[in-house]
């Protein structure tokens, strides 16, 4: 009995183990219940960074995900664009974020917001990691 009790314990503090590493990195790439509508690649985008780095970083990011084979591909169009690449500096605590524009459950546009705050001093990888982060979503 004492045994089947150890291993009843063992089994839960793994599952609990389990959960708390696989959570955070099955999140990472989450669209919050959204979607980009089937058939609408590719999708158009446009940069709006003050920073060359921020600029090249996004661009190389995106065309790192352009050569996968990803069921999205991507387009530049600079006036009717999806996708916003946008620079901020702020002290919030993140490299960057996306922001998703929804109609219903249908994504219809994004940001992609680089902090310069945090990413200015830090390496080209990763700038171009940060950037291809928010391009996954």
């Amino acid at each position: 009995m004492k045994r089947s009790h150890t291993a009843v314990v063992v089994g839960i503090l793994l599952a609990l183990v389990a959960v708390v590493l696989v959570s955070p990195s099955a999140l990472a790439y989450s669209l919050n219940g959204y979607s980009w509508p089937y058939g609408v690649s590719p999708l158009t985008y446009r940069s709006f960074f003050s920073h060359s780095a921020l600029t090249t970083a996004f661009n190389n990011a995106m065309s790192d995900w352009d050569n996968t084979s990803t069921p999205i591909s991507f387009s530049y169009d600079e006036y009717n664009f999806q996708v916003a690449g946008i620079e901020y500096s702020d002290s919030d605590g993140y490299y960057g974020y996306w922001t998703p524009y929804a109609s219903g459950s249908n994504l219809v546009a994004a940001d992609i917001n680089l902090n310069w705050n945090y990413l200015w001093n830090l390496s080209a990888t990763i700038q171009r990691s940060t950037a291809g982060h928010e391009w996954g979503h």
